[in-house]
């Protein structure tokens, strides 16, 4: 993630941000987490939406024009 420097379409070569070993594996896992976390919540407001619109609240319906 940024543990190697970052290539820019070869034309662009950025150093890596961080060079510490122990910081790097806390930014990975705190975007490991964020990521499942993120996942979770688009599932549950899709689980939302189809809730609402089966129990008669035509959410969808009011949002298009």
């Amino acid at each position: 993630m940024m543990d190697r420097p970052i290539n820019l379409f070869d034309l662009l070569l950025i150093p890596a941000p961080i060079e510490s070993v122990g910081l790097i594996a806390a930014f990975k896992k705190t975007h490991d987490v964020s990521c499942v976390v993120l996942a979770v919540l688009v599932v549950l407001h899709i689980g939302a939406v189809i809730r609402h619109e089966v129990s008669g609240h035509r959410i969808l319906r009011r949002m298009l024009w």
